[in-house]
């Protein structure tokens, strides 16, 4: 079923004011490697959910070419989730990543005119620190353990 109808007149939100820039712990939800829409290389894309108090459950994506010169990039993201990238590796970039926790470093960017976030890269933290984030509000810098 691909059409339906539905009433949005007492339906609030599904405005989102932008995500100030910074670093947020996130969750991997879901992952896929799928060919990208403008090259056909293989992309592993990430779909992150924000954990900590400030955008809870607000939605971000990463994606990462798999061609050869982008293994850093995927090392980093990898090391970031906490798999250990210290020699040659076998994953499932899809099982292997999805329920890990990482910091997300979130900057703006533009798509066709409309500024929106877009994840930098997955940066390493230890569990105490994802979890003293979620009680770190961005109007406290102090309490921020980082």
């Amino acid at each position: 079923m691909s059409r339906y109808r539905e009433r949005y007149d007492d339906v609030e939100g599904g405005d989102f004011s932008l995500m100030e820039e910074g670093k947020y712990p996130v969750k991997v939800i879901a992952a896929v490697v799928k060919p990208s829409k403008a090259s056909g290389t293989d992309t592993w894309c990430l779909d992150l959910e924000v954990t900590g108090q400030k955008y809870a459950g607000r939605k971000l994506w990463l994606y990462i070419s798999m061609k050869p010169e982008a293994a850093p990039v995927r090392k980093g993201t990898m090391t970031a989730l906490g798999l250990d990238t210290k020699a040659t590796v076998e994953y499932d970039l899809v099982d292997d990543v999805v329920g890990r926790t990482a910091l997300a470093e979130v900057y703006h960017d533009s798509y066709q005119g409309v500024p929106r976030e877009k994840v930098k890269r997955l940066r390493s933290a230890s569990p105490g620190v994802i979890e003293q984030m979620k009680e770190v509000s961005l109007d406290d810098l102090d309490n921020c353990p980082f």
